[in-house]
């Protein structure tokens, strides 16, 4: 927070610029000054040497010297310690703090250039590319607000650059402040209609925001500006989906190619399984070709389920058991196979997968129900009134109620 109060301060004061100054070189040094400077150029490891000449109480523009014939001979790292040097010895040395702030900058060390950065302001020097930089160091130390006030520091002296709204973007987007984001990237497409990305970060942004219908409106118009790739179609395709619109999205299921079609079938067929046209699910799942493990458990499920709607108890079967060998925890493919199992009079595979299913949550009550049943009909009522007692724990409704006071009762006068 130290940085954010000093930027706000350093905002109102920027009128008071301070001057900054250059290290004076003494005229008994200026003669190895400029023969430093003359071997540069031509010989770098033998200006170097020349620093031994140096008498005890040398100008700090020395080290600065020093360090550029460094940098040089991509020495960066020494370079940065006679930087640090110069620095130690003239404070307000503005070349010496901004050649600084560049190498760590480079070097990726945000959290030393930034201090260097805010010298420079301080020193009266700052334009809109230093406030960029601490924008960039703000942003890379996840001090975003301060980052944002640097970032509009910058747009006063270079109004017209573009880029500065691209990182704003990028910095609401690290906040996951999606309703801002969405207003500068309205703002950007309304001056850049061509700009795919800010159509991408749009959409995004509404869908974080729960404008679907928007989102849905917006990605519309991506496809038509820009042509429609794979991932496009399939996020069209979701959004109608996410609407009810289930035969719209599964036209454009149908159509994703590459690595999302397997994800996208499923997802055709599960839109016609909502709109009840279960021959046209069993047409589309007709093979499992190239799924992944997840995708091949949702192709079978589904394909089950609409061989069950088909009457087809024996293929639904087959499917729902080949589900659970891509998640032997699928209860919804173990509830209906316990029910198929019931119908056949397999009441000992019934019973397991209703027992299985029963663990979850959301099939306990009617998997016990189903297993008392069983019991009821095999005579052995109290293995089915202990079934309805474990339901009346989480169950308290009237029908479970009666049901248990019947096979109490049921119970009790056979004994």
């Amino acid at each position: 927070m130290k940085y954010l109060y000093l930027l706000i301060i350093l905002t109102l004061s920027l009128s008071a610029e301070i001057k900054y100054q250059t290290p004076t070189i003494p005229a008994e040094q200026g003669k190895l000054y400029n023969e430093i400077v003359d071997l540069r150029g031509k010989n770098p490891q033998q200006a170097l040497k020349k620093f031994s000449e140096l008498p005890q109480n040398y100008s700090p523009a020395f080290d600065f010297l020093q360090a550029v014939i460094f940098i040089d001979l991509q020495m960066e790292k020494r370079a940065v310690t006679f930087l640090q040097k110069s620095l130690e010895k003239f404070p307000t040395f503005y070349q010496a703090r901004l050649t600084l702030a560049q190498l760590l900058l480079k070097a990726n060390n945000y959290k030393d250039a930034l201090p260097q950065l805010i010298e420079v302001v301080k020193l009266g020097r700052a334009d809109g590319a230093i406030w960029k930089n601490i924008s960039v160091c703000h942003l890379e130390l996840k001090k975003y607000d301060s980052a944002v006030l640097a970032l509009n520091q910058a747009k006063i002296f270079t109004p017209d650059d573009k880029s500065l709204d691209q990182a704003l973007l990028n910095i609401y987007i690290r906040q996951q402040n999606f309703v801002k984001t969405e207003e500068l990237a309205q703002q950007m497409i309304d001056q850049n209609k061509d700009n795919k990305n800010y159509w991408t970060i749009l959409i995004q942004s509404l869908l974080a925001n729960k404008k679907m219908k928007d989102a849905l409106l917006n990605q519309e118009l991506k496809i038509r500006l820009f042509g429609a790739e794979n991932a496009d179609i399939k996020t069209l395709a979701d959004l109608y989906y996410n609407e009810g619109v289930f035969l719209k999205a599964a036209e454009l299921y149908l159509k994703v190619e590459g690595e999302l079609a397997g994800k996208s079938l499923v997802q055709a067929a599960r839109c016609y399984s909502y709109n009840g046209d279960y021959d046209k699910v069993l047409k589309i799942l007709s093979k499992p070709d190239k799924l992944s493990p997840a995708e091949k458990e949702s192709f079978y499920t589904l394909r089950a389920e609409a061989q069950l709607k088909k009457k087809n108890k024996k293929e639904a079967l087959a499917d729902f058991l080949e589900a659970l060998k891509f998640n032997s925890n699928n209860s919804f493919a173990q509830f209906y196979i316990a029910e198929i199992y019931e119908d056949l009079n397999k009441l000992e595979l019934a019973l397991d997968f209703y027992n299985r299913a029963s663990k979850n949550s959301s099939y306990f009550v009617s998997a016990k129900l189903r297993k008392a049943r069983i019991y009821l009909n095999s005579k052995k009522n109290e293995m089915a009134l202990a079934e309805v007692e474990a339901v009346k724990k989480v169950d308290s409704s009237e029908s479970t109620e009666e049901f248990y006071k019947y096979l109490k009762a049921k119970a009790f006068n056979t004994q």
